[in-house]
């Protein structure tokens, strides 16, 4: 008689996402999410057909959230500059809770994660959400005519964030000012 596990599937999602953020991508096979979940390899293969599959999943389920808050953000009644913080502290509390998880999306050699065009897709997203926060402030007159400032930007803020995390673990406050100040550079 097979063995039931409750909630089996939200058991391979946690625990799976706690060996991505321990290993990261790579470090991590299906063999050793069935172990860990203590049930057979096919077992977990009825649930998702190859470790890539899994990952996406995480990924788009972990940044949902973050995704809803950026539109609610745009709805909110404050000023660019204070959209642009907000925004700005919502991408690394978010990116500190998740502890890595999604960093593999900057490598390039992670080739089934870079030419999957859900990825392509859920990085323009990201880009685009803060891309738009970035648009509403006025630029200095060096940049104004820049068509490619604001992505530039964002850009620059979404590779940061998780380098400061990481580098500067215990200085949540000072990092977040170091990111609003780095903005001042461009804009008035």
């Amino acid at each position: 008689m097979p063995k039931i596990i409750r909630d089996l599937e939200k058991k391979i999602f946690n625990t799976s996402m706690e060996l991505f953020l321990e290993n990261g991508y790579e470090g991590v096979d299906m063999k050793m999410i069935a172990k860990k979940c203590s049930i057979a390899v096919g077992t977990l293969y009825n649930y998702y057909p190859n470790k890539k599959e899994l990952y996406i999943a995480i990924l788009n389920e972990s940044w949902n959230d973050t995704f809803k808050r950026f539109d609610k953000l745009k709805t909110l009644q404050l000023t660019p500059r204070e959209k642009v913080e907000k925004a700005i502290l919502m991408l690394y509390e978010d990116i500190e809770k998740r502890r890595g998880l999604g960093k593999e999306l900057l490598n390039k050699n992670i080739k089934d994660l870079i030419e999957d065009a859900r990825v392509s897709e859920f990085k323009k997203a990201l880009i685009k959400n803060m891309e738009m926060s970035i648009s509403c402030l006025e630029k200095k007159e060096a940049y104004k005519d820049d068509n490619s400032i604001n992505i530039r930007l964002a850009e620059i803020l979404l590779v940061s964030i998780p380098i400061l995390i990481e580098s500067h673990r215990h200085e949540k406050e000072e990092n977040i000012r170091f990111l609003n100040e780095m903005l001042d550079g461009f804009i008035l």
